[in-house]
């Protein structure tokens, strides 16, 4: 019985430490985008965002003519219209 209750208690710790590390994440995560949106870290090589991806620090982020974007993390969201051109920054 007490087995139990310390694998229990110890499930429970790792679940909440998950969970805190997911809400101090800082990372946006693509929610959904067009074929038309991409980043570049070195303003030269075009990476395209699909959805699931992080986009790394530092990013620049364009989006075409018929580009859309839209980013989250956590409860936060954030959409990019065709024709942006936007840099993710970390917060200090």
């Amino acid at each position: 019985m007490m087995r139990l209750i310390t694998s229990i208690i110890l499930c429970l710790f790792l679940v909440l430490q998950a969970g805190l590390a997911a809400a101090a994440s800082d990372a946006w995560i693509v929610a959904r985008a067009t074929a038309q949106v991409a980043y570049t870290i070195d303003r030269e090589t075009w990476i395209p965002l699909r959805k699931g991806m992080e986009v790394p620090n530092k990013a620049w982020i364009s989006t075409g003519a018929r580009g859309r974007l839209q980013l989250v993390r956590g409860t936060e969201s954030i959409a990019f219209k065709p024709n942006t051109l936007a840099v993710r920054h970390q917060r200090p």
